[in-house]
């Protein structure tokens, strides 16, 4: 038989949380959570207890604040949450993913201008393409 927190997926979201502070190089500690939590937010803020709760297992941040964290530890709320078959590992990058998933991981990660040098290629291969 499971554990309410089990049942409630918390074990698994601490872990996702854990891996997700190790790749952002936050040490796994509420206080160094809720001191980089309340760095990048601007108006919702948390308190120690509410970071350890989380930390622990013993509770889903809500709303706004899961959104925050997540755009804090760049990652998707969905994945912080719930999880998925989409697993970061310690790069940021995706694995176990179709090619074009990691295409678009790489390309999420180009600056401005390499984009739309990128937008340009594809608009010109795509074209070449339709008149073969």
């Amino acid at each position: 038989m499971h554990n309410d927190s089990e049942y409630l997926g918390l074990q698994d979201f601490k872990e996702r949380l854990a891996h997700a502070m190790q790749v952002s190089a936050i040490p796994s500690s509420p206080s160094s959570l809720t001191r980089h939590f309340n760095a990048h937010s601007t108006d919702v803020k948390i308190s120690v207890p509410g970071a350890r709760r989380w930390v622990y297992g013993q509770n889903f941040p809500g709303e706004p604040r899961l959104g925050i964290l997540a755009e804090m530890l760049n990652v998707s709320p969905h994945w912080l949450r719930f999880g998925d078959k989409l697993q970061p590992t310690i790069s940021g990058k995706f694995t176990g993913v179709p090619e074009s998933v990691l295409l678009l991981n790489d390309l999420a990660s180009l600056d401005d201008k390499s984009k739309e040098l990128v937008r340009n290629l594809v608009a010109l291969l795509l074209n070449q393409q339709a008149h073969r």
